[in-house]
């Protein structure tokens, strides 16, 4: 993957990476015990779950993650 690639190469050492991944419910997010793992232990690297259809019970962003990029 596009992550595991900036990992081995050490792109995040240096710069910040943010994961957005979008699925309709958490059930959709696919390998998220990976990917939850990169985020407790790879340096600058943050992933943020953006669900369309979220459970109460669910903590991920329900937001549009365009609120929360920089503007071009």
């Amino acid at each position: 993957s596009i992550c595991e690639h900036i990992f081995e190469r050490g792109i995040n050492a240096t710069r910040p990476v943010k994961l957005y991944w979008g699925a309709r419910t958490r059930e959709g997010l696919y390998l998220l015990d990976m990917v939850e793992e990169w985020a407790r232990t790879q340096a600058n690297f943050t992933f943020v779950p953006v669900l369309s259809e979220p459970t109460a019970a669910c903590s991920a962003s329900v937001t549009r993650p365009t609120t929360d990029l920089p503007a071009a």
